[in-house]
């Protein structure tokens, strides 16, 4: 399956133009991924060839790779938010570190 599809910011699937190279190899747009609810909370996310049915797997996640996930969409979203003020964002958490005291006897130094 060659195709140029990504995720959104979102988590989203963005709509993309691909071909069933495993199938029938008939050209068709992806306009989101089903999820599929397999044990111990695992996720499969796929998408069918609208034309033979067959199925692509995108990926598998668990509960800890969603919550990592989400954190990469929180860090991305901050650097390309043109309004977002790293340098404030940078105070705050030295601010923060000194107020703990750093690292036992780092601060003090």
């Amino acid at each position: 399956m060659e195709s140029d599809f990504f995720i959104s910011e979102k988590g989203e699937i963005e709509v993309i133009t691909t071909v069933c190279d495993a199938g029938c190899k008939e050209q068709f747009t992806i306009h989101n991924l089903q999820q599929k609810h397999l044990s111990d909370g695992v996720e499969k996310s796929y998408f069918v060839c609208p034309h033979c049915q067959h199925k692509y797997v995108a990926c598998y996640t668990d509960d800890e790779v969603r919550k990592l996930q989400g954190k990469i969409r929180e860090v991305r979203s901050r650097f390309g938010n043109r309004n977002y003020d790293h340098n404030q964002r940078r105070r705050k958490l030295i601010q923060a570190f000194y107020s703990i005291g750093g690292i036992v006897g780092w601060a003090t130094r």
